[in-house]
């Protein structure tokens, strides 16, 4: 469908990526990962057909349509959400149009327009044109629309909203290809849920980019990693990712070792024999074969994650932060959340989750100390040194110094290479640490950001999203460092491998209010996912039931067939010891008539048994595929 052809891509004039051999197939579902900056977004750039190769070719067979969401994509039209998502029906234009011109002709009695009619509206109904409104509400409902959010005008939304539009249109154009850049950087957990089953269950290829480990492991079959220029293919989800390549690397370093050897051996021969004249050809032989040769090229290993240790926390009080009766909110006349009643303890590590909108951001401001209380009372115990983490923290960064400067004259007691670590761990090494912070993106820059947090001794840790602009890779590297954090952690995040990695609490945020509970991995996240859970169990009871039942079914079945086909082969010998009988009676008229009835009548109980044979094979037949 896609076929790249030794394409070779550049940046300022550095390659990138080089000599690529690629085809991605129909339906293929694959996640392409690797470090930031290795090239990700500048390879689906050229797939989308808005940068050329700088050299190679990029094949689009069969006119392959190909639909691409960017980092970022909003939709500022005026018209409604639901027009917008509608539009993205494309193929149902044509069809529709036909069927309009279709029913004009059966209106104007032209010849074989009823005929043109019904292939127009048989077309329709399998393109699922008739479903086409239940369809676009679906997927609006699906990615967090309310109803009433569909009548509004996309100009209205925020931009997080705006990216949603593009994502809905994006995926009921059905293309044939969807390329997705970071598609969840404004999901929240629910929608991300809803999104992994939509492209898993796709009727079209899915290439995708995102620091979502459940994403990518829920709605892909394959992963390619871009490393060292080129791209590296594995047929498995990312969870499996990391464990086969180094499988695979591992397998070619030994096998190029062990070619060496053989070459050198090899070089040996012909060196120490070449000159005699008793071994000349033979030397000559194995020359051409080193000629010949071509050897497996040995990898640089990839090395384990780098580790990213957090400070120690500082001793605190049990209860570090308390919310008692607190409103929230940014004025009078928009409070989000009332009379909240909380306790951040030291050691709990906390996942604060619920719907966009709801104030989680807010509430972590207020903890924070950052956002003015609307009512009641905030208290900080003693001892107490609060680090955190939002999205608009780098709005704070001195444009002019480099991440490395800045680090250094935040941190003076902390070494350079621990500085140069930290940043490493968080993709931040190299040239771009000692760049100007103006000439970074704004990914990059909040990872400066986070770095100097987690350089900071806090025994309190407010995080809002800390995950966003990170590689899939050093979110890893992140999750590892914080489920080690021994003080007080409050983290807002919709990743949800990262929350069942660390969190020990959730706190869920609504409309009504807060719930907060104790939780452990595999535990339901939300209200919904217990009753599907309680739902799964009670089912899965009924389905053992109904296994156990068919199973005697079954059992009993089986012993009366086998006693039947006994019986039969017995009365089969019956018969042919009668045919036998009425061969030798066959003068005397009254024996060979009483033999015949004894036959007619052995015959008849064959039959019989074979019928109740057969429902016996088809009761066991039926309940093996019932259970299976």
């Amino acid at each position: 469908m896609l076929r790249l052809e030794e394409v070779t891509l550049t940046t300022g004039g550095v390659p990138i990526l080089e000599d690529l051999q690629w085809a991605i197939m129909p339906r293929a579902r694959i996640g392409l990962v690797g470090r930031n900056g290795c090239g990700k977004t500048t390879l689906l750039r050229a797939l989308a057909g808005i940068d050329r190769p700088d050299s190679g070719r990029i094949h689009r067979q069969g006119g392959a349509v190909v639909g691409y969401l960017p980092q970022g994509a909003t939709e500022g039209s005026e018209a409604t959400v639901w027009d917008v998502a509608r539009s993205g029906l494309t193929r149902l234009e044509p069809l529709r149009k036909e069927v309009e011109d279709a029913q004009r002709a059966a209106d104007e009695e032209q010849g074989g327009s009823a005929e043109r009619l019904a292939a127009a509206l048989e077309a329709w109904q399998m393109a699922g044109g008739y479903s086409a409104d239940e369809r676009v509400g679906g997927v609006l409902h699906g990615l967090g629309f309310s109803t009433e959010q569909w009548k509004q005008g996309c100009d209205t939304l925020s931009g997080g909203w705006q990216m949603r539009v593009a994502l809905a249109r994006l995926l009921l154009s059905e293309p044939d290809i969807a390329l997705l850049d970071e598609p969840t950087n404004h999901l929240d957990i629910h929608a991300r849920m809803w999104l992994a089953g939509f492209l898993a269950n796709a009727s079209f290829a899915v290439l995708i980019v995102s620091h979502d480990r459940s994403l990518l492991d829920k709605a892909t079959l394959e992963t390619v990693e871009i490393r060292g220029h080129g791209l590296h293919h594995y047929a498995c989800p990312f969870s499996r990712f990391l464990t086969e390549r180094e499988a695979r690397i591992n397998i070619q370093n030994r096998t190029a070792d062990r070619e060496q050897k053989e070459r050198a051996r090899m070089e040996r021969f012909v060196e120490r024999f070449g000159a005699k004249a008793t071994k000349a050809a033979q030397a000559r032989s194995v020359q051409k074969k080193l000629d010949r040769r071509e050897d497996t090229e040995r990898v640089a290993p990839v090395g384990k994650l780098p580790k990213l240790r957090l400070p120690p926390a500082p001793e605190s009080p049990l209860e570090t932060i308390e919310f008692t009766s607190v409103d929230i909110g940014w004025s009078a006349e928009n409070v989000l959340q009332s009379a909240l009643n909380l306790t951040l303890r030291r050691g709990e590590r906390v996942a604060l989750i619920g719907p966009n909108g709801c104030g989680k951001s807010t509430l972590l401001q207020s903890i924070a100390g950052n956002l003015p209380l609307l009512g009641g009372r905030r208290r900080v115990a003693p001892k107490i040194r609060v680090g955190v983490f939002h999205q608009r923290i780098t709005e704070d960064l001195p444009g002019e110094q480099s991440g490395l400067e800045v680090l250094t004259a935040h941190h003076p007691l902390v070494s350079p290479q621990t500085i140069r670590s930290t940043l490493g761990a968080l993709g931040s090494s190299g040239d771009k640490a000692l760049q100007p912070i103006s000439s970074l993106s704004g990914g990059e820059r909040a990872r400066i950001a986070l770095a100097s947090l987690m350089l900071t001794p806090c025994n309190v840790l407010l995080l809002d999203e800390p995950s966003n602009h990170l590689d899939v890779e050093t979110v890893q590297v992140l999750t590892d460092a914080l489920a080690g954090f021994d003080g007080a952690l409050l983290l807002v995040t919709h990743d949800r491998a990262l929350i069942e990695s660390v969190a020990t609490h959730l706190w869920q945020l609504t409309s009504a209010g807060i719930q907060t509970r104790e939780w452990s991995p595999g535990e339901p996240m939300f209200a919904a996912e217990s009753e599907t859970a309680a739902a799964d169990n009670t089912r899965r009871k009924q389905d053992h039931t109904e296994r156990k039942r068919l199973q005697r079914i079954v059992e009993r079945a089986k012993r009366e067939r086998d006693q039947i086909e006994a019986n039969i082969d017995a009365a089969e010998r019956e018969l042919e010891a009668l045919e036998q009988a009425a061969f030798d009676v066959a003068q005397d008229l009254s024996a060979a008539k009483e033999i015949e009835a004894q036959r007619q009548a052995t015959t008849r109980t064959i039959e019989d048994w074979m019928t109740r044979w057969e429902e016996l094979e088809l009761t066991i037949e039926d309940s093996n595929v019932t259970q299976e």
